[in-house]
């Protein structure tokens, strides 16, 4: 039997990204206003591709290393 895969989403919900992330939604919000994380409107919905996601956690990261640690 061939199980079905689901299907790939290609943008996420404010709220599944602040939850992958750890974050709360408001400060999410503050990246998406301050241009640290890309995002889409489509219609009154604020939605996020998945690889802008990945951009925000790798620039953390370069952050970070480039800082010397917090």
């Amino acid at each position: 039997m061939k199980e079905q895969s689901s299907p790939v989403r290609l943008l996420l919900r404010v709220e599944e990204v602040a939850e992958m992330l750890n974050l709360g939604r408001s400060k999410l919000y503050s990246y998406i206003l301050s241009g640290e994380i890309r995002s889409v409107k489509v219609g009154r919905r604020r939605l996020i591709p998945p690889d802008a996601v990945h951009e925000f956690v790798e620039n953390l990261q370069q952050e970070s290393s480039a800082g010397g640690g917090a």
